[in-house]
């Protein structure tokens, strides 16, 4: 078997790295993806140990050792083709060593990514029922299937099985509205040289006794998932107010300020239905953190699935009025025009990506004209 400092897939997620992003199955980080067939097949068992040397697992870390592309890391590969990074090249550098071995071991995860639950307010067009339970009702209404977990992988309880653990990853739902944050973090607080990462929704601060510990840590980042300036992401973040998302960002500032090692990311998933907008949203971003000496960041992440929603459903020309639009002088925007293909044209995709908005708007009272028109009109 060829030695992993020589492959060019080696991923070590694949052997520390440990999530139960759907609360049903597990996965080795938060971009792995099955295929259908392969979610039922390797769903959640209740021990842990089981699933970290699953025969699954060890193919993957066969094909990775092997310098082979693992199918279910086609995001990670598609990221170094736009970006030149992903979180793979950032796991090489934040988890260094090599393995020759399939197998792993309870003692050797490092990453953990936490699913504190389905729960949530917001029902994202970008989303679906694994992780809101406001999609739910949604789906229900509008007579589309999914399946989600019948099998629930409690990794919260396991916490203390991971002795040399070095990064807490919380995601939902939406962990602000979740006691359960705060236990996580409590049971993480006195192990030493821990960071945090929390993604939420930023419609509501975090509770207090979960801010409280935020000093127990290494560092901690706030994940905050907004999509567009005002109408754009409360279109697209269903149904939050901006009002309330600027609040919460203003919030959270007085917080790094006061925490030296607290971090704000902007965490924006870039889709056909927001990529006009993005300088908008960066020039609030720069100007609401201006003269604050809070840590704060942008963060582009490339929606892939589904299809329809990719910045790639876009015409020829309405991609080159995207490239147009996108300040030259920016390198934050390097990710964007990477991801951006001529390649392949689609009609039908933008077709399905109308008719997806127009029956959202039908059932919510929501109005996307506006973006659908600008779209179109490029």
């Amino acid at each position: 078997m060829e030695q992993s400092s020589n492959s060019k897939t080696y991923c070590p997620l694949l052997w520390v790295g440990l999530s139960n992003r759907d609360g049903g199955s597990l996965y080795p980080c938060c971009r792995f993806e099955y295929a259908p067939d392969q979610k039922n097949e390797f769903a959640a068992k209740v021990e842990t140990g089981e699933l970290v040397n699953n025969s699954f697992f060890q193919s993957c870390r066969k094909q990775a050792l092997e310098s082979q592309k693992v199918a279910n890391c086609f995001k990670c590969y598609e990221d170094e083709v736009t970006k030149g990074t992903s979180d793979r090249t950032a796991a090489l550098r934040d988890y260094p060593g090599h393995r020759n071995s399939t197998l792993s071991s309870e003692s050797e995860i490092q990453f953990l990514e936490l699913f504190i639950g389905r729960t949530c307010n917001l029902k994202c067009h970008t989303c679906n029922p694994s992780s809101s339970t406001k999609w739910s009702e949604d789906y229900q209404r509008l007579q589309w299937n999914w399946d989600l977990p019948q099998q629930k992988l409690k990794l919260a309880d396991r916490i203390g099985s991971f002795p040399n653990l070095k990064v807490l990853k919380i995601i939902g739902g939406e962990p602000a509205l979740s006691k359960k944050t705060a236990q996580a973090l409590k049971l993480v607080s006195e192990k030493n040289q821990v960071s945090v990462e929390i993604s939420t929704n930023c419609t509501q601060p975090l509770e207090a006794d979960a801010i409280a510990l935020f000093s127990s840590f290494k560092n901690v980042e706030i994940s905050l998932s907004i999509d567009g300036f005002k109408e754009v992401n409360e279109l697209i973040r269903h149904p939050s107010r901006w009002r309330e998302v600027e609040s919460t960002v203003l919030f959270y500032r007085s917080v790094a300020e006061k925490v030296s090692s607290v971090d704000l990311v902007l965490h924006v998933t870039v889709s056909a239905l927001n990529v006009f907008s993005l300088p908008e949203l960066c020039q609030w971003w720069g100007e609401t953190f201006a003269d604050s000496p809070a840590r704060s960041r942008i963060r582009f992440a490339t929606l892939y699935s589904p299809s329809y929603m990719n910045v790639n459903t876009l015409s020829r020309n309405q991609k080159m009025k995207v490239l147009e639009a996108l300040p030259q002088d920016e390198k934050r925007y390097q990710s964007v025009r990477n991801s951006i293909s001529f390649e392949n044209e689609n009609p039908d995709n933008l077709r399905e990506l109308q008719v997806y908005c127009e029956k959202l708007d039908s059932l919510r009272g929501t109005d996307s004209k506006d973006i659908l028109a600008h779209i179109r009109r490029h």
